[in-house]
């Protein structure tokens, strides 16, 4: 799993109650980090923020989906504020969208883990 997130608390407090179940997780800090570890570590599942420096998540969904590397892939958009772009990233990659604050019920249900 790769949680992509500026936000460094967001990505602990994900990798952290993600590891407590059995998750191995990575990180990356924006959309240019993001793209290329998946690319590198090719994860089943992808937890993006949306707003970022660099690269945005938006771009590297993009990136990613053109590169043929989300097929048959989970992707999670984590996002503090649900604008229209958010909604049609879900429409066409997004299995889920967590509205950020999110409690750990949301984040497990949304990676497919509701042990």
């Amino acid at each position: 799993m790769l949680v992509v997130d500026d936000d460094e608390s967001i990505r602990k407090f994900v990798h952290l109650a993600l590891e407590k179940h059995g998750w191995t997780v990575l990180e990356a800090e924006d959309g240019v980090d993001g793209t290329a570890r998946f690319i590198l570590h090719q994860p089943d599942v992808l937890l993006t923020d949306i707003s970022m420096p660099n690269s945005d998540g938006l771009e590297m969904l993009e990136v990613l989906r053109l590169g043929g590397y989300l097929e048959g892939i989970r992707v999670v958009i984590m996002s503090g504020v649900l604008n229209a772009a958010e909604i049609r990233a879900k429409k066409t990659v997004a299995a889920e969208l967590l509205s950020k604050p999110f409690g750990l019920h949301e984040l497990y249900k949304a990676v497919g883990d509701e042990s």
